[in-house]
């Protein structure tokens, strides 16, 4: 009985998949789809649509119309209601295109017009412009360069040469020139008799009237000086001194630096290196020896043979031959004083004294002198306070030392200055240009303005807190000992 069942619905399945299939009237040849495509287009109610390369129509016929079908992404037929018109995106136009005529007249190859094919050429043949040629065969005989007829070239020419008619032909190099060699084995020109042809090409007249020795203004010599005289300014004058060993026609001879020869030799200031007699890695020197000169491991400072291995830049100098920051003067608000490279940042007005770089009034306590040679008042204000004695008060009461960087408690504020009509603050007392505070210890040193400063008995002192202690500790001690009694 399942079996049964089973068969029923199999062939229910397959009358409904016949049943919605597309029935397509030309199923038996394939004709070209032409320009339409695998989406499909409607003429009318006729379904036109390529498959497989192959046009394939089909009559929308009853309640079925040619529609865009969401779901298949084509046209095809479909009861009225479902899909749309047409294509809702606008790219597949509901309307065919116009049939398209295949045109192969006066063509034995190529395209026909439809996406079809005219015809196909020989293996040994190409189709141009719908006919069939022979392929390309390239044509370089007798030729050095140029086109080979079939789109590469039958060889390049070397620099300087130029392809014409297929030869490679050398470029004359006369631009500019009026003699000299053309670069091609002949010549750019010649010069008109006295003249000459100098190396950059130009014709050029010599210029030796009056001169007896020297360059002839054209790469050439007038004449050369006899042993023991030197060319100056065209004339043959003088002599080498008496402490030249080498020729005498050599010394100053404008025929380069000829060192090694027991004197300095004229022609050195013009071309110091090469110098004739030395190593090719040595100059020659104001003493007229070969030097090696050396700037290894340097950058600045002297090569060892009156040269140099280099400048430093602004801000820097050399030490041993090397560029090191120099010093920076600081004067940043700072008035007088030093501006840390030994200099000075100014002077201050007569008056005030330089205090931390600032310059403060200096309205001295009667009692106190400044000492003359309070230059730097800071370092003077420091060897003056060293010199003095802090270890009594000014009534003579010794003050016990505390400890620290300052002498007995001696607090500095080295910060403050005294303007016009300023005062120390209270507790301190103006010395040395500044206000200086006393830390007294154990009790105030300074009594009642009754006593002038001093108490009734000065050099005494009262008990102090741990000799209370030590009092109040024997107390308890002897009543303990009276109540175990």
């Amino acid at each position: 009985m399942g079996q049964l069942r089973l068969s029923i619905f199999a062939g229910i399945a397959l009358l409904t998949i016949i049943a919605t299939s597309p029935v397509y009237a030309n199923t038996s040849s394939c004709v070209s789809c032409g320009k339409i495509d695998d989406y499909g287009c409607c003429d009318n109610d006729t379904l036109k649509i390529c498959r497989g390369g192959c046009l394939k129509t089909q009559d929308c016929f009853g309640l079925d119309q040619c529609r865009w079908d969401d779901d298949w992404y084509n046209y095809d037929c479909m009861s009225f209601g479902e899909g749309n018109d047409e294509d809702p995106w606008g790219q597949h136009p509901r309307a065919c295109p116009a049939a398209c005529s295949p045109d192969c007249s006066g063509k034995e190859c190529g395209d026909d017009g439809c996406g079809g094919s005219c015809g196909k050429c020989l293996s040994n043949e190409s189709c141009a412009s719908g006919q069939c040629e022979p392929d390309c065969v390239p044509d370089c005989n007798g030729k050095q360069c140029g086109p080979d007829g079939c789109g590469d070239i039958c060889g390049a020419c070397p620099a300087n040469h130029d392809c014409l008619n297929g030869k490679c032909e050398c470029r004359k190099q006369c631009t500019g020139k009026q003699c000299g060699p053309d670069g091609c084995g002949g010549q750019c020109g010649s010069c008109a008799n006295g003249s000459v042809c100098t190396f950059n090409g130009m014709c050029c007249q010599p210029s030796c009237v009056g001169r007896e020795c020297g360059g002839d203004d054209c790469g050439g010599q007038c004449g050369v000086c006899a042993n023991g005289y030197q060319c100056v300014g065209h004339k043959c004058a003088g002599g080498a001194p008496p402490e030249w060993t080498c020729t005498g026609s050599k010394y100053g001879a404008g025929d380069g630096c000829d060192c090694n020869c027991g004197a300095y030799d004229p022609d050195c200031d013009a071309a110091p290196s090469p110098a004739y007699n030395c190593n090719p890695d040595e100059v020659c020197t104001k003493t007229g020896k070969c030097c090696k000169s050396s700037c290894s491991g340097k950058n600045c400072g002297d090569d060892g043979c009156g040269g140099s291995c280099g400048q430093c830049r602004t801000g820097w100098k050399c030490e041993s031959g090397i560029c090191v920051q120099g010093c920076q003067p600081d004067c940043v608000n700072k008035d007088c004083g030093d501006d840390g490279c030994g200099g000075s940042c100014g002077q201050c007005n007569s008056g005030y004294l330089c205090v931390n770089y600032h310059c403060i009034d200096n309205t001295p306590d009667p009692d106190v002198s400044i000492p003359d040679d309070a230059i730097q008042p800071d370092a003077a204000v420091k060897q003056d306070i060293e010199k003095s004695d802090f270890s009594k008060d000014e009534d003579g009461t010794t003050i016990p030392d505390k400890g620290g960087d300052e002498p007995h408690g001696m607090v500095i504020d080295t910060t403050l200055g005294l303007a016009d009509g300023e005062s120390c603050p209270d507790g301190t007392v103006y010395r040395y240009g500044m206000c200086m505070t006393v830390q007294k210890t154990d009790q105030e040193l300074t009594d009642s303005p009754q006593s002038g400063g001093c108490s009734a008995n000065a050099g005494t002192r009262p008990v102090t807190g741990i000799g209370w202690m030590l009092i109040l500790l024997l107390s308890l001690f002897v009543f303990k000992v009276a109540n175990d009694h």
